[in-house]
């Protein structure tokens, strides 16, 4: 084993066998791509706490509603009463489609475009509505695959949380 200095760097220098060399060197690249590019570093309350699929691919899918809080109480059950069908699907491409249908013939649906904020910490959903543009703003507290956490505020103040699995 030998020391040597090339720019200020310490390299150790082994007679390791280039098998294992070559996988080092794959391993470490793929490390200072990870930390270098942010992917998947966590960025929302609830997690992931690493994940290297990318954001947009996470939020890509079909989501139903698994649960709703209002100011932290769970109200699931008054959400979803003879609810058939509470679903959002997200595209990639930046469109979006909404469902709710209820089992005496109530319905809300409409579609269209989602995009991030800045930080992508924030979604915002926006569609037609009568004459004019109506965009929801949604925090994003978890953007795990599986899993899809959304919170805002609702016409009355209160907190609402929202919180999705895969339909």
């Amino acid at each position: 084993m030998a020391v040597s200095t090339r720019s200020g760097i310490f390299v150790i220098l082994t007679t390791t066998p280039m098998k294992h060399l070559k996988s080092t060197y794959l391993l470490l690249l793929l490390l200072i791509l990870v930390i270098g590019t942010g992917v998947g570093c966590k960025k929302y309350p609830d997690g992931p706490e690493f994940s290297l699929m990318p954001k947009k691919w996470r939020l890509d899918g079909d989501w139903k509603l698994n649960q709703a809080l209002e100011n932290g109480t769970d109200v699931t059950a008054a959400t979803l009463v003879n609810t058939i069908e509470y679903s959002r699907k997200i595209e990639l491409n930046g469109n979006f489609s909404f469902n709710w249908a209820t089992n005496n013939g109530t319905s809300l649906s409409y579609d269209g475009t989602w995009t991030w904020s800045d930080d992508k910490t924030v979604i915002y959903f926006s569609y037609a509505l009568g004459a004019g543009i109506q965009v929801d703003t949604y925090l994003i507290l978890k953007l795990e695959r599986h899993e899809l956490w959304l919170q805002n505020l609702s016409p009355t103040g209160d907190v609402m949380q929202y919180h999705f699995v895969p339909n």
